[in-house]
């Protein structure tokens, strides 16, 4: 069997475990398991009671493969994983199961070489609030972590840097009256319809890197209702961000004004990370378990195979080939790092409105 063929093996069995976010704890349990068959020194990482991270070390580890162990939600059918056109189909095949796999697959190879001084960091949580990664930063506080490698689906290129996030809910109040008559009310609906025309014509920052400043409106409820102005409605908006939070939530204020309340907002800046010569680089738009990390103040990298235009589809499949090629790339990331090299800081973000 091949280093590939058992990584392609390792990710159907860790695709076929369901473990939407909240529900880890099987697979947990699995990647325990395989490391103890090992010999692999293995901490749990308590987050909630019934739910832990794992880490894995190989001697005392100062390098980290990461990445996480939930998925979203899907139909049970996407948890039976099936190989079609030489690519692995199925609920986290390429976000993260595949990833998982391949960085599996690395710490077998480097520990073959004789490689230690790294270890594998599984966190659960990613998909709905970051739980894992915020205990993981508490956890390994003060014990000499130099660099974190996180694996989402880059594409087998390192990730110079992502954008931002910035969430809330609106939520605007009207009163009711006979739709007969609506001048004697007023529609919480409408005051929402406009603020949402306004956003949308907003001119929010852009950058020269990252883009621009992308926006959803993601759901929207109200009124009781056929014949009856709305009296109250609610929104949930979040856009990606390229610059600091505060700007755009101090922007979005000014266009909101009186006409909704926001409420539960939480936003995370845009980040640069750290790369290597020699391998290829891109920008993403989307966010990651990286923000959570910068408090342990090491260098921090992005990277893993399949598409992120897949994931969280009824179609999520990773390539084989990019199973093997990331599994490689990941051995050639520790080997570089445990050799002494010093992973380089993008340094791409640019001001806002550039």
């Amino acid at each position: 069997m091949t280093m590939n063929d058992s990584v392609v093996e390792l990710a159907q069995q860790l695709v076929a475990i369901p473990s939407v976010s909240d529900q880890e704890q099987a697979v947990v349990e699995f990647v325990v398991q395989l490391a103890a068959e090992r010999g692999w020194a293995t901490e749990r990482i308590p987050v909630q009671p019934g739910r832990d991270n794992v880490l894995i070390g190989l001697g005392t580890p100062a390098v980290l493969l990461s990445t996480h162990l939930d998925v979203v939600p899907a139909d049970p059918a996407l948890f039976s994983p099936r190989i079609k056109n030489e690519a692995l189909y199925g609920r986290g095949a390429c976000d993260a199961k595949g990833i998982a796999a391949c960085m599996l697959g690395a710490a077998i190879e480097l520990e073959r070489r004789g490689r230690s001084g790294f270890g594998l960091l599984f966190v659960v949580g990613e998909e709905k609030d970051g739980i894992g990664a915020k205990a993981a930063t508490k956890a390994l506080s003060g014990r000499g972590i130099t660099c974190i490698v996180n694996g989402e689906p880059t594409e087998c290129r390192l990730v110079k840097a992502h954008k931002g996030y910035y969430g809330c809910t609106m939520r605007a109040a009207g009163r009711a009256c006979h739709s007969g008559y609506p001048e004697l009310g007023e529609s919480a609906i409408l005051k929402l319809a406009h603020v949402i025309v306004d956003l949308e014509q907003a001119a929010f920052p852009a950058d020269r890197i990252l883009g621009a400043t992308t926006l959803n409106f993601g759901m929207i409820k109200g009124g009781v209702a056929l014949n009856v102005l709305p009296p109250s409605a609610e929104l949930v908006f979040s856009c990606r961000t390229v610059c600091d939070g505060a700007i755009v939530d101090a922007a979005i204020r000014d266009i909101v004004a009186q006409r909704a309340s926001l409420e539960q907002v939480e936003w995370i800046d845009p980040v640069t990370l750290h790369t290597l010569p020699g391998f290829e680089t891109s920008v993403v738009a989307y966010g990651s378990d990286i923000p959570s990390y910068l408090p342990l103040e090491c260098a921090l990298m992005m990277y893993g195979p399949g598409t992120i235009h897949v994931a969280h589809t009824d179609d999520e499949h990773v390539l084989l080939s990019e199973l093997d090629r990331a599994t490689k790339g990941y051995v050639e990331i520790i080997e570089r790092l445990l050799g002494g090299e010093i992973p380089e800081k993008s340094g791409v973000a640019d001001s806002p409105g550039s």
